[in-house]
């Protein structure tokens, strides 16, 4: 990436913390995690979010990416009413 060392991070994060850069294609993404308070930024493209309240897990096969489920098991979830509200954004 040009001028990567030119960015520097938010002063309010600049404390130690564990970092992470991540490359992806079109569709590709994170399975359902969990983890606690973060920060993240998209330096190209776009993203979608999507999020539950904890405990709760989304089930998905990890042989697919997370397009998978969105694609062919989110809408199940949405009109589900013992299933907790899906945040999206």
């Amino acid at each position: 990436i040009q001028n990567f060392s030119a960015y520097h991070m938010p002063p309010s994060l600049a404390k130690p913390h564990e970092q992470r850069f991540g490359i992806g294609t079109v569709g590709s993404g994170a399975q359902w995690h969990g983890h606690g308070p973060g920060f993240c930024e998209v330096l190209h493209g776009t993203k979608h979010w999507a999020l539950v309240e904890p405990p709760t897990q989304p089930k998905c096969e990890r042989k697919f990416v997370s397009r998978h489920w969105f694609e062919y098991l989110s809408t199940p979830w949405r009109e589900d009413p013992t299933k907790p509200k899906l945040w999206e954004c």
